[in-house]
């Protein structure tokens, strides 16, 4: 995160491929969550789109406090956190993992 904020400054051309990769891999999350819901194994009624930014910021979050910290114990909470929140939105009728990501 400290990298895109430098490189906003300092080399915007950059700067410009780092957004694209950060809303590639927002994309990424949004699709997967889609499949998801549509094979049945998240609820219906999710909001995907929400989700999704919940997902990549809490992972931008995540990383750029770990990166500060070096902390393996509070990443593992972090990250745990968020399996945690991901297996609350499984549909209540899909009994099993869904075996493309398991």
């Amino acid at each position: 995160m400290t990298l895109f904020v430098e490189l906003e400054n300092q080399h915007p051309p950059l700067d410009k491929e780092v957004e694209k990769g950060f809303i590639s891999l927002k994309k990424m999350l949004r699709m997967f969550l889609d499949e998801g819901m549509e094979l049945g194994y998240l609820k219906k009624e999710m909001d995907a789109s929400a989700v999704s930014e919940m997902l990549f910021s809490s992972m931008l979050e995540t990383a750029t406090i770990y990166g500060t910290e070096k902390i393996p114990v509070n990443l593992d909470v972090a990250i745990n956190s968020l399996v945690n929140y991901l297996h609350s939105l499984r549909s209540k009728t899909s009994k099993r993992n869904c075996p493309k990501y398991a």
